[in-house]
């Protein structure tokens, strides 16, 4: 008897067990469902750009999303972001280096082996200066070609903000002229020179620290059009900005729960030099938001373009702010911010005659743990694969709201408390029996 009653408990209990915490998920357990459209190849890798829209409603690392296919069955995947090419560098020979009152001229070769540079980085020793840049290329040395036209500046006694790199197009030749030239000419008189836009005052030119001189100048190759870095991003316009007791601009950017790597401003004021941080919460109370991150928004007199886009590498977080260090001057007017982050790629091989579906959207879900991570490598450029493409985002008629992890958590305590009761309630009565059999007993003889 109390065998069989100890038999049926253990029984009973590995059941409930295996009901709350092994059970394999189901479609009806997400909110939201889109479908996988396009033509699929049986056994065939499969690549699938994830929207924002999607990664905005999954929790972090994608732990809630899952692929079934159209019997329900789950269907194992993986998600990468996109490889970035390692970065090189290589230092440029100095053929000849001509200076002259307010201008200078360097002529440079790439060292033999190296690849074509994207950008070129100029290292002097020298501050406060602010010279135009143009690019020259050549085979020869005999006809040149302009590619590139830029500034590089240096106001480091007045504010920190330095710039030495020019971004180059993709061009294989063997030699580069550099004509820098003084965008404005030095002055003995006045140490320094001002201008004024919206109330704010840049420096523009200051007294050089030392006389103006190029040590060496630097090639960087990595990424080309090709091979660049994808990255998505959405615009925000109806921004909800608001001023703080300190005068600072307050940007609520909402619910946005996106991995940001850059956050871009087109500000239409014209000049302005700002300390721009992000902020970010796991809920939108007040007590709630973490400064992540920090850098500087600015545009001065003479550049081609404001560097607006601050880049960061931050966690997939569901709420984003901005503040804008305004000090004494008047708020940026803000037209858009947009967030970018770099592209993520599902990965899935799909079976004969099958269609498939994502759903996603669950908190209390745990994250599923598939073999096809070790399968297919994180380097997949020399993979075959077909790209297939999402359809529109839709809420899930059949979704019936799952258990939260904590409830899950206590009912497995209170089962294992359960169990573990009756079972000694089992075991004391077996033992008195056992004892009370014991003592009957007759004596042998």
């Amino acid at each position: 008897m109390t065998r069989y009653t100890t038999v049926f408990c253990l029984t009973i209990y590995t059941t409930l067990w295996a009901g709350v915490v092994n059970a394999a998920a189901k479609p009806s357990e997400f909110r939201f469902f889109a479908a996988i459209e396009g033509q699929l190849t049986p056994n065939a890798p499969v690549r699938l750009p994830l929207p924002g829209a999607i990664i905005a409603e999954t929790s972090r690392h994608f732990s809630d999303l899952r692929l079934f296919d159209d019997v329900d069955r789950e269907t194992p995947y993986v998600i990468y972001e996109q490889n970035v090419p390692p970065r090189t560098s290589f230092t440029f020979n100095v053929l000849s280096y001509n200076r002259g009152e307010s201008k200078e001229e360097i002529v440079l070769e790439r060292p033999p082996d190296t690849a074509t540079c994207q950008e070129i980085v100029f290292f002097t020793a020298t501050r406060n200066f602010k010279k135009s840049v143009e690019v020259q290329a050549s085979d020869d040395l005999v006809a040149w070609r302009n590619i590139a036209t830029d500034e590089i500046f240096d106001f480091s006694s007045q504010i920190d903000l330095r710039k030495t790199t020019i971004n180059l197009p993709e061009v294989n030749v063997a030699y580069l002229k550099i004509l820098l030239q003084d965008d404005v000419a030095p002055t003995t008189s006045k140490p320094e020179m001002r201008v004024s836009s919206d109330g704010w005052e840049v420096l523009v030119q200051g007294a050089q620290t030392k006389e103006f001189h190029i040590d060496r100048v630097e090639g960087h190759s990595g990424a080309t059009p090709s091979t660049a870095q994808v990255f998505d991003h959405i615009q925000l316009t109806n921004l909800d900005v608001t001023t703080d007791k300190e005068g600072n601009t307050i940007v609520r950017l909402g619910r946005a729960n996106l991995p940001a790597t850059a956050i871009t401003l087109t500000v239409e004021n014209g000049y302005y030099y700002r300390r721009v941080s992000l902020w970010a919460a796991d809920t939108d109370s007040e007590e709630a938001y973490r400064q992540v991150a920090d850098g500087f928004v600015y545009k001065i007199p003479g550049m081609n373009k404001p560097e607006d886009t601050l880049h960061y590498d931050q966690a997939q977080r569901p709420f984003l702010r901005l503040k804008i260090v305004n000090g004494d001057n008047p708020p940026l007017r803000l037209q858009q911010v947009e967030v970018a982050w770099g592209r993520r790629y599902l990965y899935f091989i799909p079976e004969a005659e099958r269609h498939y579906l994502f759903y996603f959207g669950n908190d209390h879900i745990a994250p599923p743990d598939y073999e096809l991570k070790n399968v297919l490598p994180t380097s997949l450029a020399a993979l075959p694969y077909i790209e297939l493409s999402t359809g529109a985002m839709q809420r899930n008629p059949t979704y019936h709201p799952s258990l939260a992890r904590s409830t899950q958590e206590q009912i497995e305590r209170a089962l294992l408390v359960s169990v573990v009761l009756l079972l000694s309630g089992v075991m004391g009565v077996w033992v008195y029996r056992l004892m009370k059999n014991l003592q009957v007993r007759p004596k042998d003889g």
